[in-house]
């Protein structure tokens, strides 16, 4: 079976000549490797390109934690333009490998910026922990104890630190760390407090316990830099988002910008 679906995506890579596969997630279009062209759904996290695409202007900086394969990266670059720029941090190798030729196929590379490391709250070297799967969501600073994720050394950055190095501001932050969201927030503080950026977080409850954080000291960051949490298109207060344990995701409002809508 194996050999016949390797098979089938060269038939495929040579009929499109190496262009990729024309794929349509929710309502834009993107262009992926044969091997990976059904890797996501038609409507694929919706509410949350939803929502990039309601606070997402031209020229706009974005910083992608946790790029995966770049569609949201994708989507951002198509949704700022050439004025703007996406930095898309991925620090799996395999993941990261696939994420640099999406964003070639979809001729992105002069408003992507690909970065292989992890993000949280210092600079370094630190463990992360990778299954064999090319394109495992799971994959984590969060240690499992499984036999399928083993440690691997990568460079670990904060956001802060880079937008220093880097000089820019960000407009629009997107997190899914996959249990070191604390981490990577902390790491943000400068940023969050001055710049004020949209956010999408993703928490995953479980991993965030096994990292050694909780729900409540998210939630007590995200009230400290004033945002409004919003879940499923309502506002979420403390009891909902402290209690949850499988995995949610957030919109981060700056109270100003949503009293303003």
């Amino acid at each position: 079976m194996q050999l016949l679906k390797s098979v089938y995506y060269r038939i495929l890579d040579l009929v499109t000549l190496g262009r990729g596969v024309n794929v349509a997630v929710n309502n834009f279009n993107l262009r992926f490797p044969p091997r990976y062209y059904k890797f996501f759904s038609k409507h694929f996290e919706k509410e949350n390109f939803s929502f990039l695409e309601k606070r997402i202007k031209t020229g706009d900086v974005i910083i992608d934690v946790g790029a995966h394969m770049g569609v949201f990266a994708v989507r951002c670059a198509q949704l700022t333009g050439k004025e703007g720029r996406v930095y898309a941090f991925e620090p799996t190798p395999s993941t990261f490998k696939v994420l640099r030729k999406i964003i070639k196929l979809n001729r992105a590379e002069e408003n992507i910026m690909a970065v292989q490391a992890a993000v949280a709250d210092q600079r370094g070297k630190t463990n992360f922990y990778m299954g064999d799967a090319v394109g495992d969501f799971a994959n984590s600073l969060v240690n499992y104890d499984d036999s399928k994720h083993k440690g691997y050394e990568v460079n670990i950055i904060s956001i802060d630190e880079f937008m220093t190095e880097n000089g820019f501001g960000v407009d629009f932050l997107k997190i899914d760390a996959e249990g070191a969201e604390l981490s990577v927030l902390r790491g943000a503080i400068k940023t969050v407090a001055s710049q004020k950026p949209f956010c999408i977080l993703s928490m995953h409850p479980e991993s965030i316990r096994r990292f050694g954080h909780t729900n409540k000291q998210i939630w007590e960051f995200i009230q400290t830099h004033q945002y409004d949490v919003i879940h499923e298109n309502k506002l979420m207060g403390e009891n909902e988002f402290c209690s949850k344990e499988e995995m949610f995701d957030v919109h981060l409002l700056p109270r100003m910008q949503n009293s303003a809508g």
